[in-house]
């Protein structure tokens, strides 16, 4: 029998060499270093905090006496330069500014928005990229939800989540077509992340606060199912998204109507409403909705 040569994936710093999503970089959590480079694909979160040192530095530049340990971060710099400037109409809503507040860490600048203190999703990670999705499509938008692994610290798809191996802290990794136009892209984004990111974050949160407070013993009781069955069930449905397409095509996520207003009131232009409406008519036919 044939054994894989796994190579031991602890190494710089500490760190897991993250290859799960073709990354191939080391997860410092805050940012991600890039041997290949070699360079940090984001400043130091902390930068602000330390004006004498390079906001590009490692651990105060002596690796021998510290180990950068955590952080966490929104990253779009896998999107092109196209879609930043989409992300970064996003931005000028304030349902947008909103989204980056949950989700920013503190002294993190997005396109000119500067992040003051964490927001209460910090401890999660959306990266954005302009990419085909795994059909193929170059149109469009998909978002994939991962949980860290409380044992390995590595990114968990839901098929391998298990209710002693799930954290609280997830991972999204947003796709946006290369061929999306800057227009189309901005209302991608949007539904991406105020449709699924933000409820999927939401949703899965409920299920874990509910079984760390014993929430599903009555239920595990009356039915004979066990909690950590129960907590599984919520969690995967939470993170495959159930129910988020049902509430956008029926116009019930408050948080994404809002910024197609705002758009369509701040642009002085239906474009963005009608590409919404014609989101939702394809999506109720692809789901059955």
């Amino acid at each position: 029998m044939q054994v894989a040569d796994r190579s031991y994936d602890y190494k710089f710093g500490a760190k897991e060499l993250q290859d799960e999503l073709d990354l191939n970089m080391y997860d410092f959590g805050a940012r991600f270093y890039d041997p290949a480079s070699p360079r940090w694909w984001q400043i130091d979160p902390m930068a602000e905090k330390y004006y004498n040192l390079s906001p590009y530095n490692y651990t105060a530049n002596n690796p021998v006496y510290f180990v950068d340990k955590e952080g966490k971060w929104i990253d779009i710099s896998g999107l092109s330069k196209e879609h930043k400037e989409a992300f970064r109409r996003f931005l000028t809503t304030q349902e947008g500014r909103r989204f980056l507040l949950l989700y920013g860490s503190a002294g993190q600048d997005i396109l000119g928005y500067h992040v003051e203190k964490d927001g209460k999703y910090s401890k999660h990670t959306v990266w954005y990229e302009s990419k085909e999705n795994q059909y193929g499509t170059d149109k469009g938008g998909m978002t994939h939800a991962y949980v860290k692994s409380r044992n390995t610290g590595k990114w968990l798809r839901r098929g391998n989540l298990t209710s002693t191996n799930a954290t609280q802290t997830m991972g999204f990794v947003v796709q946006i077509g290369p061929g999306e136009s800057e227009d189309k892209a901005t209302v991608t984004i949007g539904h991406e992340s105020l449709v699924h990111v933000k409820r999927i974050t939401e949703e899965y949160g409920k299920a874990v606060e509910k079984f760390n407070n014993g929430g599903y013993a009555e239920e595990s009781e009356k039915t004979g199912v066990s909690q950590g069955v129960l907590f599984l069930a919520d969690a995967v449905s939470a993170m495959a998204g159930e129910g988020d397409h049902k509430l956008f095509v029926n116009g019930k996520n408050v948080n994404y109507e809002t910024f197609i207003k705002e758009l369509t009131e701040m642009y002085n232009t239906n474009k963005y409403k009608e590409q919404s409406d014609k989101d939702k008519e394809i999506t109720r036919k692809a789901d059955g909705l």
